[in-house]
């Protein structure tokens, strides 16, 4: 019985060499390792396309902690990235479970983003991330104080009005809660 052992072993070490070997190799893993060695060891050599391609594929792959490394590195080289590239940042960062580079890219990416719908969306993601995963009331009530007007686009970030008014009279905030209820009843959207 001792002797069968290694034999068994190597014959499913063999088994899983063969069917490795069988399997053709897959362009687009190979390609992704490639930009994602690129991006890793050369952080302030790889242009922002580069950097936007891995993060498109880094969802496909399933690798978004791995290149939210990466493109940590990448933005501590490069300080004027495009508001694309910050919340594509921002959004793999969520996605890989970081929540504090998330929501502080999120911030970046709103702070230089183009007033739309889709800046809505990402308020309204920081504002989840701030309040459900990372418990920072403060933060979050400040940051909607004083930007949230410009963000309401999208029933995303509306849907915290209610947590902002009840904040606000917590707080005893009366001019938050005035503007607040200034701009919510300005739409004209059922309550």
């Amino acid at each position: 019985m001792k002797g069968t052992r290694p034999v068994v072993l190597l014959a499913a070490l063999l088994a899983c060499a063969w069917t490795l070997a069988a399997e053709p190799a897959n362009p687009e893993a190979a390609a992704f390792e490639q930009l994602f060695a690129k991006v890793l060891g050369d952080p302030a050599g790889a242009s922002e396309a580069q950097v936007k391609q891995l993060l498109t594929q880094a969802r496909q792959q399933g690798r978004c902690y791995a290149v939210s490394l990466a493109v940590k590195g990448h933005l501590a080289h490069n300080f004027r990235a495009s508001p694309s590239l910050l919340r594509l940042a921002a959004d793999n960062a969520l996605l890989a479970g970081d929540f504090r580079t998330a929501a502080a890219r999120y911030k970046a990416y709103l702070a230089s983003a183009p007033n739309g719908a889709e800046a809505s969306e990402a308020a309204g993601a920081l504002y989840l991330l701030l309040t459900d995963f990372l418990g920072a009331d403060d933060d979050a009530y400040q940051f909607i104080r004083a930007h949230g007007q410009k963000f309401r686009r999208a029933a995303a970030s509306r849907k915290f009005d209610a947590w902002f008014l009840d904040q606000a009279r917590r707080r005893r905030d009366c001019a938050g809660m005035a503007k607040a209820l200034r701009l919510v009843l300005a739409q004209k959207l059922p309550l």
